[in-house]
């Protein structure tokens, strides 16, 4: 016959066999548990994060990263944590462009700026963006002009803006391309780090306007010599660096 304390240790024994145990894997997505025949799977989702800057970026990976991989586009950069296969937390980063590069780019778009809406905008949004002497001959192209002609009536002063204005384009005092230099991407290192951009500058004669076109290829090159900042202040994490998107 058996005692009562060896059946209480058998019923203990039993009821833990038939009881659900976690399995502590190194798993960070899934948990497994196992009681008897059954198998439990629970998927968690993926944690993700965002951070305000290239440099905060390097930093979690530093931390989180040991085994991941960071990516970055024109757009963004991220870096996907990968433990052993099973761990798929990202930490992103917003590469937004500056107003004042998306107002270049999009100069192609405007044709011909009057005068005085030019002007405004050269000396507020586009503020040290050209030479100070581009800036002072297109303010001329107007101002000067009046000043000779001394009055306001209809042909005569008309055919007075008018020499003006060939006497400073033949003086190539109004140059036909100039360099646009300013910050490409709105986060903090890159605001420091300005880039140089070619816009072809056209003026029309009858209305003092300007037309203003950047160098498709200049805009593109600027893109690209930020993105390699990007790249080589990625590369300090130690951390493979890939350009594009992971899929």
């Amino acid at each position: 016959m058996f005692d009562g304390e060896f059946v209480t240790r058998i019923k203990d024994i039993c009821d833990k066999a038939a009881t659900p145990q976690k399995v502590f894997e190194d798993d960070h997505q899934s948990q497994y548990y196992v009681g008897g025949e059954v198998r439990t799977h629970i998927k968690e989702n993926p944690r993700k994060h965002r951070v305000d800057s290239l440099l905060d970026l390097v930093h979690a990976s530093e931390l989180w990263g040991q085994h991941g991989i960071l990516w970055h586009d024109i757009d963004s950069a991220v870096l996907i944590c990968d433990d052993g296969g099973t761990r798929n937390d990202t930490v992103s980063l917003r590469l937004p462009f500056t107003s004042q590069f998306q107002i270049v780019s999009n100069l192609k778009s405007k044709g011909v700026i009057p005068h005085r809406d030019l002007l405004r905008l050269l000396r507020t949004d586009l503020l040290d963006v050209f030479p100070e002497a581009a800036v002072l001959a297109i303010s001329q192209l107007e101002v000067g002009g009046s000043s000779r002609t001394g009055s306001s009536a209809g042909v005569g002063r008309e055919r007075g803006v008018s020499e003006f204005q060939r006497e400073l384009l033949n003086a190539n005092e109004i140059p036909s391309l100039i360099t646009a230099v300013l910050p490409v991407y709105d986060e903090p290192s890159l605001r420091s780090s300005p880039d140089s951009i070619m816009v072809s500058l056209d003026v029309d004669l009858e209305t003092c306007g300007c037309r203003l076109q950047p160098v498709e290829q200049s805009l593109k090159s600027a893109i690209d010599r930020q993105q390699s900042i990007i790249h080589k202040s990625l590369e300090e994490s130690g951390l493979p660096v890939f350009r594009g998107s992971p899929r």
